[in-house]
């Protein structure tokens, strides 16, 4: 059997995740910095035309992407699980098949690519000059497609180790020289073929540098190209299959609207729609920062901590969510005016139409991907495949019906109405059956919170279009800026509870104090135990009082009248840990008349409002990872209740206290199951209970031996006592022979 070391569910070496999210928002600003520079430059140069035909062949060898199969995905999932628990021969193992894979299906992208060239580009109505660049366009996008796929095995290592601040730098040194090619290209009078050229080099470089990285990262790998696992096989499939269709419905919701434009449009039509629709996919990328931690994260919580996927889901959906509202705010009352004054006066009323209605989508379905992202850590995505394969045939059935009719606003309705369905009605129906999340909670935490901060940020942003129409880009962002703050207080105050005010304010305290070398971890423990402070100590009176040496603890008391609690005494009171210089707090239940088993919602509000002042209190004393130590099967109710990073069941006794051997009762086996660590003190009774969970360990029961073996002077009490002396310290129960004693009394009543 094997211990469990807390943690945050991420390597020991990685960054924290909220570095991760940041380093992730850097490399999406710099690249919506660079696309917003290049965006005019490219269109203006290419002509509409000609940029409809890249957007047009870019959307067809997109399409190739499905090759990936989800194995990337699979990697990065079970990577950061294999390494979290140090199967690095299963992991290489895994990455070698998976890189052997990638070679085959590279080899049929290229094949594929030829296969376009010849065959469907001369269905497009394009010149003949157009056509054949189109074909090399086509061919190299073929290449592009290859080399991005076997990339993809050491890009997912890289990931599932969580080293994003790593993976955010390559990003950005691969993005500056792809945009200063571009402009060098197009300075010459380059065209579209130049473009899919240096997009192929980016795509080799990327996946040199992400070579280099993973092998830097993780020297225990080892990856041999044409290494073939059939379990390995099966186990990445088991997981891509299902990866595999969902990247298939978004891809068709992604590529297919540019085809539908093309095939019942003109091909410069193409150009209105992708400049709306790369800006809401630039937004989406925001929430992909957030969103991509996600996956290893949970991956890695599955093995450690279980029982906080649920919450870690819903707070990062509301922090998705409350993060780009107000991007989706100011698209929708001054998107029109912005694409007119970023890329011309004569594209900002179609695609400003297109991207009022594409926004509305957009508002609901950042908390859609994070939480799809934190599914699929943990394999219970698969489930999702048909609503999102319906949601990707609807929106393509759509988008042809409504574009006859409405031109390009009926194929933005036609990708919007099918994408609210999915995030208003399916998703949190699935997040209450996989995760027990009720639904009203995620709706609320989701959405309700985050729109309703927003409300403020809202009216000033209409009152400024009104009041300050901007004549420029500059005055444009200065009208953002100016009623922005209304947003950031509108978070603080209505979407974002306590513990996100200390996370912040935490690590704005962590960036101002650097750390003592030899600091401690910052883990805190909520004891949950049968007794209150008073009476008999027991094992679990000098294991926390210990720990409390260590790390703030929190004693939380039973509700008086608590079946198996012992009684109070004053020789025992809290007064008596005065002067120890621990950091222990004895938390009394509330006023216990309160206590009732029935109605159940007012003893579980009880029990919530209980944790929260534990854990409000360890909080205060600088704990960021949470331990939850459970001394009874009663408390599984606390796994649900609290947020925590490790749970402990630790097991001093038969619970179910008979003479005769019972089997484990169902609400034990369920706790024994589902905590992260597992401590019990007898022999028998870990052999009878070990198996249940692999991470058990047996620590047989022992004194202090410095205490016993320090010669002291007699208590007064005792002194007067004459020898030898024969005591018993502990509970009267069933157990002790009286009789024994009382026996020995009689016969030795000088004792």
């Amino acid at each position: 059997m094997t211990t469990l070391t807390p943690g945050q569910g991420r390597p020991a070496n990685s960054p924290s995740a909220v570095r991760n999210v940041l380093w992730n928002w850097a490399t999406f600003v710099f690249t919506v910095a660079i696309t917003f520079v290049l965006s005019p430059y490219v269109v203006h140069n290419l002509g509409n035309t000609t940029y409809g035909i890249w957007v047009l062949l870019s959307s067809m060898v997109g399409y190739l992407g499905l090759l990936d199969f989800g194995v990337r995905g699979a990697v990065t999932r079970y990577v950061a699980k294999l390494h979290a628990e140090a199967s690095h021969r299963e992991a290489s193992r895994l990455a070698s098949t998976a890189m052997s894979i990638f070679g085959a299906t590279g080899g049929i992208a290229i094949l594929a690519s030829l296969v376009l060239a010849a065959i469907i580009v001369q269905r497009f109505d394009i010149t003949p000059a157009q056509a054949n660049s189109a074909r090399i366009v086509v061919l190299l996008g073929g290449l592009t497609v290859a080399a991005s796929l076997l990339g993809g095995v050491f890009g997912g290592i890289v990931i599932g180790l969580q080293r994003f601040d790593l993976n955010g730098q390559i990003e950005i040194g691969i993005g500056l020289l792809r945009a200063a090619a571009i402009y060098l290209a197009l300075r010459r009078g380059l065209g579209i073929v130049s473009l899919a050229g240096i997009q192929f080099l980016v795509s080799a470089g990327r996946t040199l540098a992400s070579a280099w990285l993973a092998r830097r990262l993780y020297p225990e790998l080892r990856l041999r190209l044409g290494t073939w696992n059939r379990d390995a096989f099966h186990q990445i499939f088991s997981f891509s299959f299902f990866s595999t269709l969902l990247q298939f419905s978004s891809s068709l919701i992604l590529y297919s609207d540019s085809v539908v434009i093309g095939i019942f449009m003109p091909v410069g039509a193409i150009t209105f729609f992708a400049i709306a629709g790369n800006l809401v996919d630039y937004a989406r990328s925001l929430v992909r920062g957030i969103s991509t931690t996600l996956t290893p994260r949970t991956s890695a919580l599955e093995a450690e901590a279980p029982s906080y996927i649920g919450a870690v889901s819903v707070r990062a959906s509301r922090l998705a969510t409350l993060l780009i509202l107000p991007i989706v705010v100011t698209f929708w009352l001054r998107g029109e005016r912005f694409v007119g004054l970023w890329m011309g006066p004569s594209y900002g009323g179609p695609t400003g139409d297109v991207l009022r209605i594409l926004t509305l989508s957009l508002c609901f379905v950042a908390a859609t991907h994070v939480t799809q992202s934190a599914l699929m850590g943990i394999s219970a995505h698969g489930r999702l495949v048909p609503f999102f394969i319906a949601e990707a045939l609807i929106n393509l059935g759509l988008s042809v019906l409504w574009v006859r009719q409405l031109g390009l606003p009926g194929v933005a309705w036609g990708t919007t109405v099918p994408s609210l369905v999915t995030s208003l009605v399916v998703m949190p129906w699935y997040v209450h059956r996989t995760l027990k999340v009720p639904v009203w909670r995620y709706a609320w935490e989701a959405w309700g919170r985050p729109l309703l901060a927003m409300v403020p940020f809202a009216a000033a942003t209409a009152v400024i279009e009104r009041v300050w129409p901007a004549g420029g880009l500059v005055s444009y962002f200065a009208g953002v800026l100016v009623v922005l703050p209304l947003a950031a207080v509108g978070a603080w105050f209505v979407a974002m509870d306590r513990a996100d005010h200390e996370m912040l304010l935490q690590r704005l305290r962590r960036k101002r104090q650097p750390k003592p070398e030899g600091a401690r971890p910052s883990f805190g423990i909520i004891a949950m135990v049968p007794d209150i402070w008073g009476g008999p100590w027991m094992p679990r009176h000098h294991i926390l009082t210990r720990l409390a040496r260590q790390y703030p603890v929190v004693w939380v008391e039973p509700p008086s009248g608590w079946r198996g609690q012992w009684a109070s005494a004053d020789a025992w009171a809290q007064g008596a840990m005065r002067g120890r210089g621990t950091a222990f707090r004895v938390l009394p239940w509330p006023p216990h008349w309160l206590h009732r088993e029935r109605p159940a919602l007012l003893r579980e509000t009880l029990e919530r409002l209980q944790l929260r002042r534990a854990l409000r209190w360890l909080r205060r004393h600088g704990a960021r990872d949470i331990v939850l130590y459970l001394w009874r099967p009663e408390f599984a109710h606390a796994l649900e209740q609290v947020p925590h990073t490790v749970s402990c069941y630790h097991v001093d006794d038969e619970y179910t206290f008979t003479t005769e051997e019972q089997p484990i009762p169902p609400r034990e086996a369920r706790i024994l199951s589902r905590v992260n660590q597992v401590i019990v003190h007898s022999p028998a009774l870990f052999e009878k209970k070990g198996q249940v969970n692999p991470h058990t360990l047996l620590v047989p029961n022992g004194v202090d031996y410095t205490a016993y073996a320090t010669p002291t002077p007699p208590p007064h009490d005792l002194a007067r006592i004459r020898r030898p002396r024969i005591g018993y310290v502990g509970v009267i129960k069933d157990q002790l022979d009286l009789e024994l004693l009382l026996e020995l009394a009689k016969r030795r009543p000088e004792w």
